[in-house]
């Protein structure tokens, strides 16, 4: 995806802006099952485990790191809590 075109037709302009987010959703939500695959994790653990369960922090991170997912995002997709949880559970681990 390049820079959009000054002379671009305006409905086009908003496509490709309209576009960018979405991508960058997908790459997060992909990036998410693959983890938790790899960790053999499932839709059930998210709500078993708990909300800092360590498998949890390491994901968030990695998506934090390879997306522009927001600690909004994260918070829901983890079951992880309070958004702000996800910033000072990553610190921690880092830590």
């Amino acid at each position: 995806m390049g820079y959009i075109q000054r002379d671009a037709p305006k409905f086009t302009r908003h496509l490709i802006a309209l576009e960018r987010p979405v991508h960058r959703l997908f790459k997060g939500t992909h990036l998410n099952s693959q983890r938790m695959s790899i960790l053999g994790k499932t839709e059930e653990d998210l709500g078993a485990d708990r909300k800092g369960a360590d498998w949890k922090v390491e994901i968030a991170k990695e998506l934090r790191a390879k997306t522009t997912a927001g600690n909004p995002w994260i918070a829901k997709q983890l079951n992880m809590g309070h958004p702000s949880r996800i910033t000072n559970l990553i610190r921690e681990s880092t830590e």
